[in-house]
């Protein structure tokens, strides 16, 4: 039981992580050019294929991506007007990978713990 909660928070805590700290090795703009272009037309077959480790890799790519695209350098302007589409793709990923841990909780009977702790204000 332990180790499940114990994995559990791991497993929740690792995407959104990644998602406010970009990765170390930071994509450059024409890496975040290429692969929305190749990425975003397949984005939902590709969320429910894709492992989670990989969900994880491309949340925090797009989260760079993302602000990379905001920011005033002169080298990621050409980023500013795919922002939406960053942040789309971003949160498919997202989704994706909240429903599998939510059907990984439920298939092993913590959803009514779960359910109780939070009631209970534990977050």
């Amino acid at each position: 039981m332990r180790n499940l909660a114990l994995l559990l928070v791991f497993a929740l805590g690792t995407p959104l992580i990644q998602s406010q700290n970009p990765p170390e090795n930071l994509p450059t703009a024409d890496q975040c050019t290429a692969n929305l272009h190749a990425w975003y037309p397949n984005r939902q077959a590709d969320a429910k294929k894709l492992l989670a480790p990989e969900l994880q890799v491309r949340i925090a790519e797009m989260s760079a991506c993302k602000g990379f695209a905001v920011s005033n350098l002169p080298e990621h302007k050409p980023l500013a007007d795919d922002f939406l589409k960053f942040d789309t793709l971003m949160g498919t990923y997202e989704e994706s990978y909240t429903l599998r841990l939510f059907h990984f909780i439920k298939r092993h009977g913590e959803l009514a713990r779960f359910s109780k702790e939070d009631a209970a204000g534990l977050r």
